[in-house]
């Protein structure tokens, strides 16, 4: 990271988190970030970057996959709501998450920006590869529930 005014910004983050936390062990993990920042040590970077949970980025093709997921799921809550039979039979298969940590923090990011209005449910948090799977059974097993 050459451009000073990122590092700068990286920074000023870190200071800002230091002084919320009352953690002592988090506020030298966040001057410890910080001086890796400060000296330049790119080796160290996606250390600082993990910390602040931005180590990666999600490509185009998961975030639009994400986005189908979320809606259908959102599109199923409805046809849900008004019908608490269905609910009850179907509630353990509803959202819960994401296990792949980049799909996760994109959802947890719409969800901080109100994008979304999905809840997460209790239960075990799925792959991508579950979702796609579970979505084409049970969105199809539920429209034909709702229709009858």
């Amino acid at each position: 990271m050459k451009n000073l005014h990122a590092r700068l910004k990286l920074c000023d983050e870190l200071e800002l988190r230091k002084q919320k936390s009352d953690c002592v062990e988090y506020r030298d993990y966040c001057d410890y970030c910080i001086d890796i920042i400060r000296s330049g040590i790119s080796s160290l970077y996606i250390e600082v970057f993990q910390f602040l949970e931005m180590d990666e980025e999600i490509t185009d093709s998961h975030i639009k996959e994400v986005d189908l997921i979320i809606s259908m799921y959102e599109e199923i809550e409805l046809m849900l709501k008004d019908n608490s039979e269905l609910y009850n039979r179907y509630k353990h298969q509803l959202f819960t998450g994401f296990t792949d940590y980049l799909c996760e923090s994109y959802y947890l990011f719409l969800k901080r920006n109100n994008k979304i209005s999905i809840p997460r449910h209790p239960g075990k948090t799925k792959s991508l590869k579950e979702y796609r799977k579970f979505l084409k059974r049970f969105k199809t097993s539920i429209i034909q529930e709702s229709v009858i």
